[in-house]
């Protein structure tokens, strides 16, 4: 490509190139070229700097991490670019409902939230919206849960030096008159251990919450589901939930809101899908599309949830309330049905408009129960293999101390992984206080959840009254645990053979529940990606070969997966390398991702290697480059791969191509040759010559015929 004149041009050329070949013989070559991949350096900085819209930094972080680390910052963002006056207008509306700072709550308002506008905590009703403060704290964030009369909220802290998250601060709040109870700073290991999403079980009596883990090498989030200890505030983890990483099409998935109904975790993602969570494993399922927020042509299907989305349960009506915050809409109050879903969608309706956006929503409750009696102090499972054991003794007493009336009669519901199991007696006809349980199950292999509670008919010696107790539960590991992933993954390649080599796994994926790993029974089975070809199947080795690969052009990477005791374990990739000598007729390249540029030659003119060189876009799905003697100083040249041609057959190479941008893109002219080397200084003969018209886009088919059969490359 070369510049007619010497105007300084603002314009990209972006092509998008198909190869066919030849007429005769129908042998096809097709091939694509066009942009340059943005980069992003993700940074962060201590919670309390605010106001950074204006650092050209800020500006480089994803919506997530804008959301996460910077909320105040990135809510004044949304506001400016809300779209409207009727939006604003109704917004203004809502402001004015919003009523003076209350110091306790009040039992007319229905739900309690995280409302980082004011920033605060807020009680307020729906239908129509209505709200009181009750504490304003500009140490509040939207990392929070409530639990028996106590709201406990999370700020973690970035270490500028180690640049990773290393202590949280615990906020603890007694919500009958709002007073701060308690505050402690912990030492944490990074940004997995913040609680991100946190809901209380009521079934279990167990905390579940979400990791997001950011690694920024990479640029991708990371979420767990794990249980969270309400004494030290770690957390164990359950299971990988999913992953969202940039420039990646097939792992871009967040986890934005989470809520307990009935034992079952729901969730929401980016793209606004309502999921299950399975409690045992972190895997999800899908239940379906909600409308919420808004759609255009970029996102017709609604697929754009950005940062936490509150969600609370209203049993009254069977809803999930969900408070959403975007830039169009501004901050709205939603309703989805879970138990309405049809052809895939979930049925959601927009309530009302709300003055600020709500992270964390509860439903406010009535005073702590009378009425409970106590827990079993000794609930106890203990592992044999594929047994359990389980040991309990009937409660004596209420929760208060006092003790429960002669011939008070108790029953049990008894789950296991949210499902009745009988213990006999005590769960069919009842027994009396004091009584001694000991019961043998057998469970499948696997992470299981035991939980009880108490039902104590007569409690106060009135046939009839029925007191609880609060759930208990024991969370175990059954069987031998399924391994962590293999390390050190590589592969090297040398005369067309693949040596892959990796590191055993050390521990199993379940040794924070207890579980047993047996290192002497590991196998493996490797696989290679770009054909699924099985390289190996249950090896003991960790170096395995792969021969003959051939002279045709390919990305190799391998997966390696191990397994122990017939449970598969966590695969690991090898990184990737690429190997042969051309590519097979006919040939296509879409650039649909970032290795699309694997096999081309980028050579530099002068061979200063200085100069705008072509690059993938990842927005667009192009390649592309800026013109010579202008600000983006393009002196490369763009090579194809070889491939082999004869000398009996005329070839067709086809392409799209345009040149974009906001300069004049009348001056651009680009040239398409074929040669036997992918290097302009060697001879070649000029195929095109195109002098770009301004917004032109083009698809050319150029067919030529070669003097010697071998190998060409077009440039």
């Amino acid at each position: 490509m070369e510049q007619k004149s010497q105007t300084r041009l603002m314009a990209l050329l972006f092509i998008s190139v198909m190869m066919a070949l030849p007429v005769k013989a129908q042998k096809l070559l097709k091939l694509t070229a066009g942009g340059k991949a943005a980069t992003t350096e993700s940074l962060t900085t201590d919670r309390k700097t605010v106001d950074q819209s204006g650092n050209e930094w800020y500006s480089q972080l994803s919506p997530n991490q804008k959301a996460l680390f910077f909320t105040k910052d990135y809510l004044k963002e949304l506001s400016k670019m809300a779209d409207g006056e009727e939006v604003r207008a109704a917004r203004e509306s809502v402001k004015k409902k919003q009523k003076n700072v209350a110091k306790a709550p009040d039992n007319k308002y229905e739900f309690v939230g995280c409302n980082t506008t004011i920033p605060g905590i807020a009680q307020f009703n729906v239908s129509p919206y209505e709200a009181d403060t009750l504490v304003v704290d500009s140490m509040l964030t939207q990392y929070a849960y409530y639990h028996d009369g106590k709201y406990h909220n999370f700020v973690p802290y970035w270490n500028s030096v180690t640049r990773t998250f290393d202590k949280m601060d615990v906020l603890v709040y007694d919500t009958r008159d709002w007073e701060k109870e308690d505050s402690v700073r912990i030492d944490i290991a990074d940004q997995g251990a913040v609680p991100y999403i946190t809901a209380y079980d009521e079934t279990t009596g167990l905390l579940y919450c979400i990791s997001m883990m950011s690694t920024y090498s990479t640029h991708t989030d990371s979420y767990d589901l794990c249980v969270l200890d309400p004494e030290t505030y770690g957390m164990t983890k359950i299971g990988h939930i999913c992953d969202w990483t940039w420039m990646d099409d097939n792992n871009q998935e967040s986890i934005n809101g989470m809520v307990i109904i009935n034992g079952a975790i729901y969730a929401i993602d980016n793209y606004n899908r309502l999921l299950t969570i399975d409690k045992n494993t972190g895997a999800y399922t899908i239940l379906g599309k909600m409308k919420i927020g808004f759609a255009n042509d970029r996102f017709p299907d609604y697929d754009k949830i950005v940062g936490i989305q509150g969600m609370v349960y209203d049993q009254a009506t069977g809803e999930i309330l969900i408070s959403h915050l975007d830039y169009l809409e501004g901050a709205c109050l939603y309703r989805a049905n879970p138990n309405a879903i049809v052809d895939g969608v979930v049925q959601t309706e927009k309530v009302e408009m709300l003055d600020a956006t709500y992270y964390y929503i509860y439903k406010q409750g009535q005073a702590a129960s009378q009425t409970l009696i106590s827990s079993p102090s000794d609930f106890k499972a203990v592992v044999d293999g594929e047994k359990v054991h389980l040991t309990f003794t009937v409660p004596t007493t209420m929760a208060d101390g006092k003790a429960l009336a002669d011939g008070t009669v108790v029953k049990a519901v008894f789950m296991i992984d949210g499902n009745d199991v009988s213990l006999g007696d005590i769960s069919d006809k009842g027994v009396a206080a004091g009584t001694a349980i000991d019961k043998t199950f057998d469970l499948e292999r696997g992470l299981h959840t035991l939980s009880l509670v108490l039902k104590a008919d007569g409690y106060d010696g009135i046939k009839g009254n029925v007191a609880e107790s609060r759930a208990v539960s024991s969370t175990i590991y059954i069987g031998y645990d399924v391994p962590e992933a293999p390390t050190a993954a590589k592969l090297t390649i040398k005369d067309n053979t693949a040596t892959i080599t990796w590191k055993a796994p050390t521990k199993g994926q379940n040794e924070q529940w207890g579980a047993v790993f047996d290192k002497d029974d590991l196998s493996y089975t490797v696989v290679r990606t770009y054909d699924n070809k099985v390289v190996a199947q249950d090896t003991k080795e960790t170096t395995v070969t792969d021969s003959e690969l051939g002279d045709v052009l390919h990305t190799y990477t391998y997966v390696i997966t191990p397994k122990s005791h017939d449970g598969a374990g966590l695969a690991a990739r090898t990184n990737s390398v690429v190997n042969g000598t051309h590519v097979e007729l006919p040939y296509y390249n879409g650039f649909e991702d970032a290795e699309s540029l694997n096999f081309f030659t980028n050579h530099n003119v002068n061979d200063d290697g200085t100069g705008r060189t072509w690059n993938w876009n990842y927005i667009k799905k192009q390649v592309g480059t800026g013109p010579a003697d202008s600000y983006y100083n393009n002196n490369y040249w763009l090579f194809t791969p070889g491939f082999n041609v004869d000398t009996e057959h005329v070839y067709r190479a086809s392409f799209d191509f345009t040149p974009t941008g906001d300069g004049d893109t009348e001056n651009v002219r680009f040239l398409a040759t074929v040669g036997t080397e992918a290097d302009e200084h060697h001879p070649a003969d000029t195929l095109m010559v195109y002098d770009a018209g301004k917004a032109d886009m083009s698809r050319k088919n150029l067919y030529f015929r070669v003097p010697k059969a071998g190998k060409y490359y077009i440039g």
